[in-house]
């Protein structure tokens, strides 16, 4: 009866919560942005161009014909545009060209990530979106004089009896700049839904998972430029470290989980992870997360992921240090609690599955463009796993060591394919090898370790009933050289070491109803499977079935209860509160 009060209560408290789904009333550029002249107007092959930039940079957000309906938009603080809208048309182009270039949150600033002639031909195509048919581009009256505005790059028509002094800016120079003073900004990031894990645009709040998907996948964002922006949107503008200035900011959650089964209620672990983002020039970044952990009655402290990134280009960025799993998706993507749909892991995923928590080593990953669809890659040589040997253990793998046992690295990387235009879907492929696993000299230094992954996510809108709809899944499988094992006994034996894992999800969330308190609700279910030799000391089959009821208090907020049924264990209840920041 207690545990039942508790969950009432619990309930009580997290329906009393909503947030608020809004959009933008008011355009908020200035006056003086409407005199800026569009050096374009008319020029179809603009509107040709802009058409493929929109496509690459815009669908996510605002959707293919530009109506405010992305596949992101349902998770964003307030609804993209409808560029099809009177509102949008009746903008001016100098108006339109300064939001795009200004930026307006969760939208980010393209000031960098487009060029100047990219944005005006952005705001042409957007000009063929009108309900009403092609409106008129911006014109200034023939009777106002023309003076030059202070501003950067830009010619502007504006009346003079404004008595804006002319004045001439060099396309190279920079204001001045405090080189004593150093920016600190820790911002809100941009909760969006869809793809999580899929590298298409930055859609969830992970650092790393962000560094993985929207920097890399299109030709026209260079993958800082949207890190900055997409993510950091409140981050001032500053100059490079050579200027005695940095950019930097935190972001992160805190999380609890409670546990029930037949036997046991308890509160579980509560956890604290910051994550530290450094900007130190347009070349340069740092990424780092430690983490604060309640786990077994004490409080730990370690280092999830330390990665130094150098920039080559938009489609190559160099890392090295402490970093996510490449492997698969789950782990390195998709399983943090603030992107988990569930307050558990599928089994075969958490702790005792195949694969790392991340990796040690050095890597390159990018992504580009080709037509409507996008590529992503990773490479990377890490230390890699290494064979256990113990007699409860033997024949498993310690996946996270900080030092190497031997001179041989793991080898591994993952490629991923976005195939349509609104980057809906994502499926990839993952592999890592490692020739030697075991300790030098030892009968297990040649025990060689292949391990092979496929991965899919989807977001998709069911019109019919206004709700956005997800999937994704994950198999992943290892194979290890034969060798013999001891046991307690010292007797020996051998097994084949293969284990397989996978798991299928689904989540349903009515984002598009009118009801406040309905669209923040998402239901999941998700089914997962765990193959190992029988013949192991670890070993047997084991499967597990979770369904899941979640609460969206905020974007970045999240209260979420699972029920779950595992093979040989008594049914479970979770509760889980994430709050991100």
């Amino acid at each position: 009866m207690p545990i039942k009060k508790l969950i009432l209560v619990f309930f009580v408290v997290l329906f009393s919560s909503t947030t608020i789904w809004s959009q933008t009333k008011k355009f908020p550029s200035p006056t003086s942005a409407d005199a800026i002249m569009n050096p374009l107007a008319g020029n179809d092959a603009s509107v040709i161009a802009g058409k493929k930039i929109y496509t690459q940079l815009c669908v996510t957000c605002h959707g293919d014909k530009g109506k405010g309906d992305g596949i992101a938009a349902p998770g964003l603080p307030k609804r993209p545009a409808d560029h099809t809208s009177a509102f949008v048309q009746d903008q001016t182009d100098g108006a339109l060209f300064w939001i795009i270039t200004a930026g307006n949150k969760p939208m980010p600033s393209y000031k960098t990530t487009l060029t100047a002639t990219q944005r005006w031909q952005v705001i042409n195509y957007i000009r063929t979106l009108s309900k009403v048919g092609k409106r008129p581009l911006h014109v200034a009256k023939a009777s106002e004089p023309k003076t030059i505005v202070k501003i950067p790059n830009v010619v502007v028509a504006k009346p003079a009896a404004l008595k804006a002094k002319p004045t001439i800016i060099p396309p190279a120079s920079k204001p001045a700049v405090d080189k004593n003073k150093t920016i600190v900004a820790i911002t809100e990031q941009k909760k969006s839904e869809p793809v999580d894990s899929v590298a298409m645009v930055p859609i969830e709040l992970k650092a790393q998972a962000v560094m993985d998907s929207a920097k890399t996948v299109t030709t026209l964002q260079p993958p800082i430029a949207s890190l900055e922006t997409d993510t950091i949107p409140a981050i001032a503008a500053a100059g490079s470290s050579a200027q005695g200035l940095n950019k930097f900011a935190v972001f992160g959650n805190a999380e609890m989980i409670y546990f029930a089964d037949k036997h046991n209620n308890n509160f579980g672990e509560v956890n604290f992870k910051p994550i530290f983002l450094w900007k130190i020039s347009e070349k340069l970044f740092v990424e780092a997360e430690p983490e604060f952990e309640t786990g077994g009655g004490s409080l730990n402290i370690g280092l999830e992921y330390a990665n130094m990134c150098y920039i080559v280009n938009p489609y190559l960025i160099l890392h090295a240090g402490r970093f996510l799993p490449k492997f698969g998706s789950y782990r390195g993507r998709m399983g943090e609690a603030f992107i988990n749909r569930f307050s558990s892991a599928p089994v075969g995923f958490g702790d005792g599955g195949i694969g790392t928590m991340n990796e040690v080593g050095v890597g390159a990953q990018g992504g580009f463009g080709t037509g409507s669809a996008k590529i992503n890659y990773e490479l990377y040589a890490a230390n890699g796993p290494q064979i256990l040997t113990n007699p409860d253990e033997a024949g498993q793998f310690d996946y996270e060591s900080y030092a190497a046992n031997s001179n041989a690295k793991a080898i591994g990387g993952r490629i991923g394919i976005l195939p349509f235009s609104n980057s809906s879907l994502e499926i990839a492929y993952s592999f890592q090898n490692k020739n030697k696993t075991g300790e030098p000299g030892t009968p297990y230094e040649n025990v060689s370790l292949i391990m092979q992954a496929v991965d899919l996510n989807y977001w998709g809108h069911l019109k019919v009933i206004k709700t956005d709809v997800r999937v994704m899944g994950e198999w992943k499988h290892q194979k290890a050289s034969d060798a013999f094992y001891y046991r307690a006994d010292s007797s020996t034996y051998t097994f084949k070491n293969s284990p397989t894992a996978y798991y299928i999800a689904a989540t349903l969330r009515p984002s598009h109803v009118a009801n406040e308190f309905i669209r923040n609700i998402e239901l999941g279910g998700r089914y997962s499977k765990f193959i190992r030799s029988a013949d192991a000391a670890w070993g047997g089959d084991t499967d597990q079935f979770a369904l899941s009821l979640d609460y969206w208090l905020k974007w970045n907020t999240v209260v979420k209860l699972t029920w779950q049924h595992e093979k040989n264990l008594d049914n479970a209840l979770y509760a889980q509160v994430v709050f991100g920041f």
